[in-house]
Order: C-alpha cells, then sequence, then structure tokens
C-alpha cells in the first residue's frame, strides 16, 4: 500500500513537464536529426559517385569491346595504318578496307568498304551523355620509327599488338579512361 501512496503523490505532485525539459528534448533531437541527415547525405554522394563512374566504364568498356572485335580481324599481310595514333586503317580479313575512328561530335565512327561511305555507328543513347574525347592507337615500335607517332615497347609486346587508350568525358560526371591491348588474330598465329 505505501507503494501505492508514494506513486499517487508522485503523480499529484507532476504537473506536466517544463519548459526546460522541453528545451532540452528538442536539442537531442535536432542532433539525432542533423547527424542523420550529414549520413544519409555521404552515402548518397558515395553512390553517385560510384554510379559515375560504373557509367562510364560500362561505355568505354563497350566502345573498347567493340573496336577490338574489329581491330582483331584485321589481315596482318595487308598494311595497318595509324594516323597521328589518333585513327587506323586497314583490311579486315574479309578484304574489306576498314578505318576506326572518331567523328566531330566525339562518337566512334568506322568506316567499311572501298568507297569510304558505309558508316557504321552507335546510337546516340549508347554513350549516356559521354563523348570520347580523345582516341589513341599505339603499336609496337618498328625497327624504323615514325618521330610523329608514340609506340608501345616492342621488348614488353609482339608485333600485330595494339594499345588502344580511350578518354570519355561528360559534362556532369567527369571524365573516365580505358585502356586494352589488342592482339590481330592473323599476327597472334605467326
Amino acid at each position: 500500500m505505501k507503494i501505492l501512496s508514494a506513486f499517487t503523490n508522485a503523480i499529484k505532485k507532476n504537473k506536466g513537464t517544463s519548459m526546460v525539459e522541453m528545451l532540452i528534448c528538442f536539442l537531442l533531437l535536432s542532433i539525432l536529426m542533423v547527424s542523420a541527415s550529414q549520413m544519409i547525405a555521404s552515402a548518397m554522394k558515395t553512390y553517385s559517385n560510384s554510379k559515375k563512374g560504373i557509367t562510364g566504364r560500362e561505355v568505354a568498356d563497350l566502345l573498347a569491346d567493340h573496336i577490338e572485335g574489329v581491330l582483331e580481324k584485321a589481315d596482318a599481310d595487308e598494311d595497318i595504318t595509324i594516323y597521328e595514333n589518333k585513327r587506323i586503317d586497314f583490311s579486315d580479313n574479309e578484304g574489306r578496307k576498314v578505318s576506326i575512328g572518331v567523328d566531330a561530335n566525339g562518337y566512334l565512327d568506322l568506316v567499311y568498304g572501298k568507297f569510304k561511305d558505309e558508316h557504321w555507328r552507335f546510337d546516340e543513347s549508347l554513350y549516356r551523355g559521354y563523348i570520347i574525347t580523345s582516341m589513341q592507337i599505339l603499336t609496337v615500335e618498328p625497327d624504323v620509327p615514325d618521330p610523329s607517332l608514340v609506340y608501345i615497347r616492342k621488348t614488353d609486346y609482339r608485333p600485330g599488338t595494339y594499345k588502344l587508350v580511350l578518354k570519355l568525358n561528360n559534362p556532369k560526371t567527369g571524365t573516365y579512361e580505358a585502356v586494352r591491348y589488342i592482339n590481330c588474330m592473323d599476327a597472334a598465329a605467326k
């Protein structure tokens, strides 16, 4: 009984919460909300940055895969010409003349045929806002190098190996670079 009367006396004495208790409660609540919002903002920024990198990598890998597939079919017995490390011309294993480069809009441009009128391009939506700012194609250094070109060392790679460096840029998400080493099928067989 004593416990019950002590409890009822405590209830009668407590007529509500004071202003100080309310302020302390709101202060603690606001501190928790600020720290939670900072954690959420940090997590969203990390997610956004990783997604940007993934998108750039996906676009660069798709372009590099396509270039690799075309260049692997180069006929090693025919002349393969690289212009300023930016464009490559060759004959494929079907005897077609092929030119790989970048058009004025920053998109991959493949030209097939003798008259250079059969252009092949990916749809713009594939690029997801990225454009190719630089495409560099390097070959193994020959015995007599052209001083206007950059080469990969012949001590590290066999003839018929090409190094493809694609640099992509999206004004909203930034830049991405992909590097790929490609071996021509015919050169690898020799």
